[in-house]
C-alpha cells in the first residue's frame, strides 16, 4: 500500500450544529511516512513479512473519534527518557526514577507509540490514545531481573491503572510469588521470549520467566526476520505464543538518537502496540479476549514450523479488523 495514499488519525473534533442537529466530523491529518529503515512498518514487498501496519493505520481512521479510549501501559524495562519528543506526550510519571542509562526501555517505548503525527520514527499505538507508564528496575545493564524487582513492578503497575505491562526481560527462577502475581492479575501481560548468548534456546527444556509460563493473559513473544524465519539468537519453544519483527529494529534511543537493535526485546512491544490498539477500540476489552484476538488473528508461517506454538507472525491489520466485529 502507498503511504502517501493513507489519509490517517488524530481525529480530531468538530462539532457543527445545523438545523437543529449535531453532527460529528473528524479531521484526517496523515501521519508521517516511516523511514525505509522502518522496514517492518512499511509493508514493503522485497520482505516477506508485512505485519500490516498501514492497513491497520488506514482501518482505524474510520473508527469514531468518540469511539476510541485512552490505554495505560506498563514498560517494565531500564527505564525511559521521558524528555525524547517522540514519546514524551504519552509519559505518565510515576514518584520513582525513570532515568534511561542505557536505551533499551526508551526504544521499546519507542516501538510501542512514538508519535505517528511528528517526529522521524513511528511506534504501533497511536500515541494520542496510549499512556507509558515507566517502571525502572535494571539499573546497571541488561541483566536477568530479579524476581522481587519483577513483583514490584507488577504491583506498581496495577496502582497506576495499567491495562497492558511490557516486560522485556527475562529471569532464571520460577518464583511463585512471581507465578501468582501474574495469574491474578487483570492486566495482559506482553512478554519477551529471550535470546541466547550465542544461539536461541529451547525454553520448553530451558525455561526463561515468565516467557515460560503459560496463562491466558500473558503473551510470550520471539524475534522474526524479515524473510520469515526466527533469528538465530530467539529463545524458541511450545511456550512460545506468537512471533514479530524484532530483527534491525529502528527506532528512538536515548540523547535524542536513533538506532538499530535485534532481539526479542523489541518484538515485544509490537504486540504490545497492537495491544493497546485493541484495548483503545473497545472499552470492554479484557486480557483474556485480547490475548485471543492477537493470536487467531496471526499469519501462519511455515518456517516457524516447531519453533512456535502454531507458527504465528503477529498480523496488526486483521486484530484490529477481528476486534471490531
Amino acid at each position: 500500500m502507498n503511504m502517501n495514499k493513507i489519509h490517517l488519525t488524530a481525529l480530531l473534533s468538530v462539532l457543527i450544529v445545523s438545523m437543529g442537529f449535531f453532527f460529528l466530523v473528524n479531521q484526517d491529518p496523515e501521519i508521517i511516512e516511516p523511514p525505509t529503515e522502518q522496514w517492518y512498518l512499511t509493508g514493503d514487498e522485497n520482505y516477506r513479512v508485512n505485519i500490516g501496519w498501514c492497513e491497520m493505520w488506514d482501518y482505524y481512521s474510520s473508527v469514531p473519534v468518540n469511539e476510541k479510549n485512552t490505554i495505560r501501559v506498563a514498560v517494565v524495562d531500564t527505564g525511559v527518557d521521558i524528555a525524547n519528543p517522540e514519546v514524551c506526550e504519552s509519559i505518565v510519571p510515576t514518584e520513582k526514577d525513570v532515568t534511561d542509562l542505557f536505551g533499551h526501555g526508551t526504544k521499546v517505548a519507542g516501538i510501542i507509540c512514538a508519535s505517528q503525527y511528528a517526529g522521524c520514527v513511528a511506534g504501533i499505538s497511536d500515541i494520542n490514545k496510549t499512556e507509558i507508564v515507566p517502571i525502572k528496575i535494571i539499573t546497571d545493564g541488561i541483566v536477568p531481573c530479579e524476581v522481587e524487582d519483577l513483583v514490584e513492578a507488577i504491583e506498581l503497575a496495577e496502582s497506576e491503572g495499567c491495562s497492558i505491562c511490557n516486560i522485556s526481560l527475562n529471569t532464571s527462577k520460577d518464583e511463585r510469588v512471581l507465578k501468582e502475581s501474574i495469574a491474578k492479575s487483570k492486566m495482559l501481560f506482553v512478554v519477551s521470549a529471550g535470546n541466547g548468548e550465542h544461539r536461541g534456546e529451547d525454553i520448553d527444556k530451558h525455561p526463561s520467566y515468565p516467557a515460560s509460563y503459560s496463562f491466558e493473559n500473558l503473551i510470550t513473544v520471539t524475534n522474526v526476520k524479515s524473510n520469515g524465519r526466527l533469528n538465530s539468537t530467539a529463545n524458541y519453544g511450545k511456550c512460545v505464543d506468537i512471533a514479530a519483527p524484532g530483527t534491525e529494529i529502528y527506532n528512538i534511543d536515548i540523547d535524542n538518537r536513533y538506532s538499530a537493535t535485534t532481539g526479542t526485546s523489541f518484538a515485544t512491544p509490537v504486540v504490545t502496540g497492537l495491544a493497546a490498539m485493541l484495548y483503545i477500540c473497545d472499552e470492554k476489552m479484557t486480557a483474556e479476549k485480547c490475548k485471543e484476538i492477537i493470536l487467531r488473528s496471526a499469519t501462519q508461517e511455515r518456517r516457524l514450523k516447531g519453533k512456535t506454538k502454531e507458527n504465528r507472525i503477529v498480523n496488526l491489520d486483521a486484530a484490529l479488523k477481528r476486534a471490531a466485529k
